[in-house]
């Protein structure tokens, strides 16, 4: 049986392609364009991997990021970065914020730079989806 995702990118075309590439491989697909309404179906959904752009509208991937992985009911779920910006600058950020923080944000389970490659990307998600 599949498992659920959540895909949170602002890109329509994204949450399409990856979405694609997740039911060819069995698995129930939901989208959110913005990080407020997938804050939402977060709590909703309740979902098995979570698909992250850190680029969205409303509230950034970065804080939804935040949220994921402070709240004790999300924090162990699989979070995969897919974006533009570069991995380096998304640690050095993560690091900064870790001066805020009681225990430190760890890193995604993987990070991925846009434009999304479907090869790396089904490599990735199948690691977290068995």
């Amino acid at each position: 049986m599949g498992k659920n995702v959540l895909i949170i990118d602002s890109e329509p075309e994204v949450i399409e392609s990856a979405g694609s590439i997740l039911e060819k491989l069995g698995h129930q697909v939901s989208g959110s364009k913005d990080g407020e309404e997938a804050t939402n179906k977060i709590r909703q959904l309740k979902p098995d991997l979570i698909i992250l752009d850190l680029i969205l509208h409303r509230k950034s991937g970065i804080m939804v990021y935040v949220d994921l992985k402070t709240n004790e009911a999300w924090k162990k779920i699989p979070v995969i970065i897919n974006t533009k910006i570069k991995k380096k600058t998304f640690l050095r950020t993560l690091e900064e914020l870790n001066r805020f923080y009681p225990q430190p944000l760890p890193e995604p389970e993987a990070y991925l730079e846009k434009p999304l490659k479907p090869d790396p990307f089904t490599k990735a998600i199948q690691q977290f989806l068995r």
